[in-house]
């Protein structure tokens, strides 16, 4: 367990420097517009590309290392938190780059969360898999009840920019757990012919629909 802890700890953190950004821009829009279409509208660019993109995510998870996709998603989900500190600290930020910035996540978002999830079967022993999706679960809940209170607290003692900062100083103990961790049998066998990815995708729906 003590790979799998290493890991799952930084994604821990990871996770809640994500969602305490999440949770200070819908405070800071709702204060700069007083509307809850644009909370809607940054919903949505997430969701959308988040849904097209799992289709296959899947397959590529299980085509390329997994080490490496989790840390290009890190990457990708810690950019748009960089340029959007950036245009905030020079006075540029408009509501239309907290969309783009959404939209960028949620195409990052599954190939990382994937990436995570499938390592699990393949760092933790059978007989600890149960205590393994416990911790799972913690991941969950820190970022849905924690996110809010400290996020709230940062808000309140600091501004903004400093959960944007600490978002960032996140990025760096996930990806730290990641290259710390040796994935066993992190891709399925490259000397073997593979289908397409398209193929592969095609192939899992139509395993999820026969049953």
């Amino acid at each position: 367990m003590r790979a799998f802890s290493i890991l799952w700890f930084g994604q821990l953190v990871s996770g809640l420097g994500s969602a305490m950004t999440r949770f200070a821009f819908i405070i800071w829009v709702w204060q700069a517009t007083g509307e809850a279409t644009p909370l809607a509208l940054i919903a949505l660019f997430s969701v959308v590309p988040n849904v097209v993109v799992s289709l296959f995510a899947g397959a590529v998870v299980d085509r390329y290392s997994r080490r490496w996709i989790m840390i290009l998603g890190d990457l990708g989900l810690t950019l748009p938190t960089v340029i959007r500190l950036l245009l905030l600290l020079s006075g540029d930020l408009q509501l239309w780059h907290l969309y783009l910035a959404a939209a960028v996540s949620g195409l990052f978002t599954p190939f990382q969360s994937l990436a995570f999830q499938a390592s699990v079967s393949a760092l933790v022993p059978k007989d600890q898999l149960t205590r393994a999706n416990g911790m799972l679960s913690i991941n969950e809940y820190v970022a849905l009840v924690g996110a809010p209170v400290l996020g709230g607290l940062l808000l309140t003692a600091a501004s903004l920019e400093a959960v944007l900062v600490f978002d960032i100083l996140t990025f760096f103990v996930a990806v730290g757990g990641v290259l710390l961790v040796r994935f066993p049998g992190a891709s399925t066998t490259e000397a073997q012919p593979r289908a397409s990815i398209l193929s592969d995708a095609v192939f899992g729906f139509r395993y999820i629909f026969a049953r």
